[in-house]
């Protein structure tokens, strides 16, 4: 019996390591497929990115505790085909960063799930459900306008908490759509559109002012002039009209931001503010110095004069979000196209609204922990509280420089203004949530939600990683022992 042992270096590469050669005749061959079979343990996988969603714009979006629901929108343009996908996006989960996200896809987790292709339309949640008014929809390949869809949220979270239960209760149910049964809310419909936003009033009814129309064909767009209210106070909802102020006082919008804010003394304390969008002349909404406010109480409009001390200019823009402060102090403005198609400048704006009777600009000065942070337009923002720190949660969007999708998420500190990765959780508190209107403008919307402490340091402080080197040796040197052991066994075994 003659043994030959030699050793090869960097096959394919990589690795080096030991074969036998045995002159036994065809055992020579077992002895060599034993030890190549072991190779691949010297390799190290690269583990596999978790599931996440497709880059997008113009989707819809809601916060509700520390839970984010996203469906819908569009991928590029002009194609703006609208997609049905719907995830999920815990923001609690432990070491979540904007760098380590955890999706769940929820079409795969639950049954029987109809999910309508829309995009552009306004989605805002009252208690667990998520309601998605306007929109485009695909049908036979022509876009119309989506009336009104809710998703039940509260078994679509129990079917991600255990996949294995789901079951046909699972699936959302349609309020209003032509593609189901006839809804059980009272009142006249308002007509569908999009490119609108919603205002979650006092949590029980949904605001809609104006928006764009697709004609019969789906394809022509006429401004509606229309403010619409969806009544779920009563066990039985409700549509109710209100009657439109005159184009003079304030003209028709779309691609706008919305918010409800104020929290003044006496009995009529809140307002619905109205942020900037185009006109149907095309001409964007100057907010330099002019604000829509909407009273519930008196059920009247009117035009809010807005100061800038430093008399720096505020682009007007579309396409951009809005959310309002815990204190509803302070309307905070992100984003957006100006005129001329190019990022709105300042990207980052503050709306001090805490005297009744004037409103004035802010632009504070923004410093960042992360790299990752660049303009968006059509994305949707929320406000998310960690103990007494308010962060703004951008999602998705077009990046407002070249009008690409993306499906990044951007977390603003807005108690220093710093660009983090993750939230600070010291001494954080169980989350709890206030909606806000999500907004739908090239498409924005904003929701907002809660869930403490604002130190940088933490709050930009990345997930620990394993580095890939580390963990190819580790494969590799597991690898080597086993394949030496093998090896060794073997020799052992034919000497005799």
């Amino acid at each position: 019996m003659n043994f030959r042992f030699f050793k090869e270096q960097n096959l394919l590469k990589q690795y080096e390591f030991f074969f036998v050669e045995m002159q036994i005749g065809n055992k020579q061959l077992c002895a060599l497929l034993l030890v190549t079979c072991l190779f691949p343990l010297g390799h190290a996988q690269p583990p596999q990115p978790p599931p996440a969603p497709q880059a997008r714009y113009g989707h819809h979006a809601v916060l509700v505790g520390s839970q984010m629901y996203v469906t819908g929108g569009v991928q590029s343009s002009p194609d703006e085909t609208p997609m049905n996908d719907f995830w999920n996006l815990d923001l609690s989960t432990a070491n979540f960063s904007t760098q380590a996200q955890r999706w769940q896809d929820v079409r795969s987790a639950v049954d029987a799930l109809n999910v309508p292709n829309t995009a552009f339309g306004a989605a805002c949640p009252i208690d667990k459900t998520m309601y998605v008014f306007g929109g485009n929809t695909l049908v036979n390949n022509t876009q119309y306008n989506l009336p009104l869809y809710a998703f039940n949220l509260d078994p679509i979270q129990k079917a991600l908490s255990s996949p294995t239960t789901t079951s046909a209760a699972s699936t959302p149910t349609d309020v209003m759509s032509a593609l189901n049964a006839q809804p059980a809310i009272n009142g006249t419909p308002p007509a569908p559109r999009k490119k609108l936003t919603c205002s979650n009033w006092k949590g029980k009814e949904l605001y809609y002012l104006d928006g764009l129309q697709n004609n019969n064909t789906g394809s022509e767009l006429t401004m509606v002039a229309s403010c619409d209210v969806l009544n779920m106070t009563s066990s039985t909802p409700q549509w109710v009209n209100l009657p439109r102020p005159p184009v003079t006082t304030a003209a028709t919008i779309a691609e706008y931001a919305t918010v409800v804010a104020g929290n003044y003394p006496g009995s009529n304390p809140n307002r619905i503010l109205w942020i900037g969008g185009v006109h149907d002349d095309g001409l964007l909404v100057d907010i330099s110095n002019v604000i829509y406010v909407f009273s519930e109480t008196s059920g009247t409009f009117e035009v809010k004069n807005v100061t800038s001390p430093n008399g720096q200019t505020i682009d007007a823009r579309l396409g951009h979000s809005a959310i309002v402060s815990t204190d509803m102090k302070k309307v905070y403005i992100y984003g957006g196209l100006n005129a001329q198609q190019e990022p709105a400048s300042p990207d980052f704006v503050v709306l001090d609204v805490s005297n009744e009777t004037q409103y004035t600009w802010i632009v504070p000065n923004l410093t960042s922990l992360t790299d990752n942070v660049t303009s968006t337009s059509g994305h949707s923002s929320f406000k998310y509280s960690v103990g007494d720190t308010d962060y703004m949660v951008n999602a998705f969007g077009q990046e407002a420089a070249d009008q690409q999708a993306t499906n990044k998420l951007t977390i603003l500190n807005l108690k220093n203004y710093t660009w983090v990765t993750k939230f600070d959780m010291t001494n954080a508190a169980s989350p709890t949530s206030t909606a806000t209107p999500p907004n739908s403008s090239t498409q924005t919307a904003s929701s907002s939600s809660s869930s403490s402490s604002s130190s940088s340091s933490s709050s930009s402080a990345t997930t620990p990683k394993t580095s890939p080197s580390s963990s190819s040796n580790n494969g590799k040197t597991v690898g080597w022992l086993l394949s030496s052991f093998f090896a060794s066994s073997l020799l052992v075994l034919f000497s005799f």
